[in-house]
């Protein structure tokens, strides 16, 4: 079974989490949600989006995110209301209140 994945953010860890998705057996990164990834672009079957909500569009299995620690509830909670499943780099939040608002 292959499995459909995006990911938010292409900084220093994004990059690292681009490049592993890339590569591995039985995922299929589709999509990308990053706003300067211009260099990218024109190398990669990869979707470049500006917009979680264009994630919608597509048949997405989970979502990583790696974007800076103190955006991650907001980016979760968002994504979590849409439905999808996510892996997100630590630390999972800036605190221990973020943290449970993401768990419940």
């Amino acid at each position: 079974m292959l499995l459909r994945a995006a990911l938010i953010g292409l900084g220093a860890m994004g990059k690292n989490h681009y490049r592993v998705l890339s590569s591995l057996p039985g995922v299929d990164l589709v999509a990308v949600v990053e706003l300067r990834a211009n260099q990218l672009k024109e190398n990669s079957t990869v979707k470049f989006l500006e917009s979680m909500q264009e994630l919608k569009e597509f048949q997405i299995d989970f979502v990583v995110v790696a974007t800076p620690t103190v955006s991650h509830e907001k980016i979760c909670l968002e994504l979590f209301e849409m439905g999808f499943h996510v892996l997100v780099e630590k630390p999972i939040a800036a605190s221990v209140e973020q943290a449970t608002r993401m768990a419940d």
